[in-house]
């Protein structure tokens, strides 16, 4: 079944959530990780995943900020990076409210 996503709604949720980044005390974030585990897209669907492949976040973090200075076109593969960032910040603010 397909999930219909609205591209002004998706937009809007993205504000309100990067909008929580606004409540850290602190301009920076510090990720402790740096490598992370992943379901290679051409095996999303898959439930019997077999083998994970793995990237790093200081390496998706450089392409991203390629897009600020290079005028790097951007990709969908930028998603999957941003994706990787969200998910370590979540997991890094997160772990430092419950301390």
């Amino acid at each position: 079944m397909a999930i219909n996503i609205a591209k002004k709604e998706l937009e809007q949720i993205f504000n309100l959530v990067s909008g929580k980044l606004g409540e850290t005390k602190s301009e920076n974030i510090a990720i402790e990780m740096e490598q992370y585990w992943f379901v290679p897209n051409d095996e999303l669907g898959n439930t019997d995943v077999e083998e994970l492949a793995f990237g790093l976040l200081s390496d998706d973090w450089k392409n991203l900020q390629k897009l600020l200075t290079d005028k790097q076109s951007i990709t969908y593969l930028d998603f999957d990076r941003l994706a990787a960032i969200l998910r370590a910040i979540s997991t890094t603010i997160s772990s430092s409210e419950e301390e």
